[in-house]
């Protein structure tokens, strides 16, 4: 079996290099990636733009001191601030194998007395930008998940916006509102309304509020600062909180913190395919020839012994003999600097300069230097016959340095 390993040193840098740069490229595309491309367009994202978005919401809240923060896990256990769920697409949302109905998580926070903010959907995205209304038995199914009685009131669809006035009970005032085609719910208490229905209605612990229409909060429609007013005096006199929370799961927009969701999609995949490569590629680099591992050799010593191993050497590698030579030479060099006692070199050049010092001070016309870059060049040149010439010139250079013409000479 051959002691070079399959991988040479400047192969194997090269292949980390590669291996590292990859690595780090897969690492940017999972954390600055969605920077870099398109969202990914939702039905109702409350960060999205557009008639059905709610980033002018989101925006001026901010604006007008609210703290918002948007929610995109599946688990609402740590958010103590009023909850708001604009616009769910559903009456549930399936994470992960699990199914997490609107009703569980209204009655689990308010079983928790927080407070939670439902605003029911009016319009659903339709072609080339447009939009149509939501079918009523959708909102009915979202209704029937609340644990008190609210029922939808519409009217005839009309095209012109309307001006009402409607009264608001935490400031017993009227607030003028603008809306097309307005939505209304009855039942529960109600907190904004006028005479044909409410637009804000809560239950009896003042826990649940449901919200009719969600053109009091789309982007196209809250530049109205009387609508801005409302939501900030609503958040602050009716909620008395100063930060509020808007849920982007029931939109679909749900980002979870599971190793196995993360690595499983892409480009988080590459991370694995990456870490596999890398892995192989460890494993190579130690790996040897196939075959049983050979026995400890015995000391051969200088002479024919080690010319029989070397040569034996050449054939199992299948080496030229301008390679033999290139070896032989540099393991004499090795050898004369360890028995001559010189200082530490790190490279064979370094080691035959010092042996040259060496056999200037001891009067040997010879030279390792020249005898090194000899046998280099013969290794290019791959001539057989100029190789044992060089072989030989090495044997009579270690021979003159340690005395042992004799031996070398065999």
């Amino acid at each position: 079996m051959s002691d070079r390993a399959l991988f040479g040193d400047r192969v194997r840098r090269v292949v980390i290099a590669v291996a590292v740069m990859s690595l780090v490229a897969t690492v940017g595309a999972l954390v600055f990636g969605r920077r870099l491309t398109t969202p990914e367009a939702q039905p109702r994202d409350s960060y999205g733009a557009g008639a059905l978005g709610h980033r002018a919401f989101l925006e001026t809240m901010r604006a007008l001191g609210v703290r918002v923060q948007r929610w995109t896990r599946p688990e609402w256990d740590s958010v103590s601030a009023p909850l708001w769920i604009i616009e769910p697409n559903q009456p549930w949302v399936m994470v992960q194998s699990r199914t997490t109905t609107l009703g569980e998580l209204v009655r689990a926070r308010a079983d928790a007395e927080r407070v939670t903010v439902i605003v029911l959907p009016k319009w659903q995205p339709g072609m080339l930008g447009m939009v149509a209304d939501e079918d009523a038995i959708e909102i009915a199914a979202i209704l029937t998940e609340l644990p008190f009685a609210v029922s939808l009131v519409r009217g005839p669809i009309e095209d012109d916006w309307r001006t009402i006035d409607a009264h608001e009970l935490a400031r017993d005032a009227t607030r003028r509102l603008e809306l097309r085609w307005p939505q209304r719910v009855q039942g529960g208490v109600p907190v904004l309304w006028d005479d044909e229905g409410s637009f804000v209605v809560r239950d009896d612990k003042a826990l649940i509020y449901v919200v009719s229409d969600p053109d009091l909060l789309h982007s196209f429609n809250l530049q109205r600062g009387a609508h801005a007013a409302l939501w900030r005096d609503f958040t602050r006199d009716t909620l008395h909180a100063e930060d509020i929370v808007i849920d982007e799961v029931f939109h679909g927009a749900v980002r979870t913190r599971s190793l196995p969701e993360l690595f499983g999609r892409w480009p988080g995949v590459l991370v694995l395919v990456h870490g596999a490569i890398v892995a192989l590629v460890v494993l190579l680099m130690g790996r040897r020839r196939f075959g049983p591992p050979d026995p400890i050799p015995e000391a051969l010593g200088r002479g024919p012994r080690e010319v029989i191993d070397v040569a034996a050497s050449v054939l199992a590698n299948g080496s030229r003999e301008t390679t033999l030579a290139l070896r032989y030479v540099e393991d004499v060099i090795a050898d004369l600097h360890r028995r001559l006692g010189l200082s530490e070199a790190a490279t064979a050049d370094a080691r035959a300069a010092l042996i040259d010092q060496a056999a200037e001070r001891r009067r040997v016309g010879a030279s390792a230097a020249k005898l090194l870059a000899d046998a280099r060049a013969v290794e290019k040149t791959r001539r057989r016959r100029e190789a044992l010439v060089i072989a030989r010139r090495a044997a009579e250079l270690r021979a003159a340095l340690m005395g042992t013409k004799k031996e070398e000479r065999a």
